[in-house]
Order: structure tokens, then C-alpha cells, then sequence
């Protein structure tokens, strides 16, 4: 599910989101036959966005599958516009629920109050799809599925 609430994630000061400026761009490498139901995000955002500074919320396992949810803090940045206090204007807030089916070979490093990303890469595997969520700041998360679906 891609909700638009229009709070900021949790344990993030009023501060560090002022300090939010970098540009979220779309990322026209990735193909779409990799991520079902990217329509859900593309619709938002133009495109498929590469997710830089965006936030990990939340992580959860199910023995299922086995199953990685993963809900994503995401925000479009407008560089060419400045809002009242001086920053770049944001829109599109969006958390991105993404569902990993079938993980292998799972590394979670570094989890903590602010999860910061770099990006996110969905890259063709053998058997599946090879994804990397890169950590500026936080945890950097990555692992092999069978299937990745926007919930």
C-alpha cells in the first residue's frame, strides 16, 4: 500500500527535516517487470523514484515465504522551488509498503531511530531479484527474493 500521511516518520526531529534538501530523481534504469504493482508509486511520482533520502520505518519478517516487509518514508523534492523557511519545497509524502517474497541470503545492518537511504536497487538475479537499500545514515539492507510487490 502506498499511503500519503502527512506526518513524518517517527524519532525524526523537527530539525533533521529541515535539513532534508537532497533531489529524490527518478531512477529510469529499473524495470518495472521487476516490481509488481509499481504502478502504485510510478502514479505518484512520474516514474520509478530512486528513493535517495528516503526512510526505512519499519522492517518485519514472516516465516512465510519467507516474507521481508519493508514501509518506506518517501518525498518528492523541488529544487527549483524554496518554501517559506528557506528549504527546497517537498510533496508526494508517501510511505511505499514493499513486500519481498521467497528472501535468501539477508543482511540487515546498522537499524536504528533514522534509516536514511542512498537509494534502492532492484537488479535481475537468476533465480529472482537482487536488492540493495543502500544506507546514507541507519541501516543498509540487502538480500535476494523471488518476487518484490508494492502493497
Amino acid at each position: 500500500m502506498v499511503q500519503n500521511p502527512t506526518a513524518e516518520p517517527r524519532g525524526q526531529s523537527t530539525e533533521s527535516r529541515r535539513n532534508i534538501i537532497a533531489y529524490m530523481s527518478l531512477n529510469p534504469t529499473v524495470d518495472p517487470a521487476l516490481v509488481a504493482d509499481a504502478e502504485k508509486v510510478t502514479s505518484i511520482y512520474g516514474g520509478w523514484p530512486n528513493f535517495h533520502d528516503s526512510e526505512v520505518v519499519s522492517v518485519a519478517l514472516d516465516r512465510e515465504g519467507p516474507t521481508l516487509t519493508v514501509r518506506v518514508w518517501t518525498f518528492k523534492v523541488h529544487r527549483n522551488e524554496i518554501d517559506a523557511r528557506g528549504y527546497y519545497k517537498m510533496s508526494d509524502r508517501s510511505i511505499v509498503k514493499f513486500r519481498f517474497v521467497g528472501i535468501e541470503e539477508l543482511s540487515i545492518e546498522g537499524f536504528n531511530i533514522q534509516n536514511v537511504l542512498s537509494a534502492i536497487v532492484f537488479e535481475r538475479a537468476d533465480d529472482g531479484v537482487r536488492v540493495n537499500m543502500d544506507g546514507i545514515f541507519g541501516a543498509t539492507i540487502t538480500f535476494r527474493c523471488s518476487r518484490v510487490i508494492v502493497d
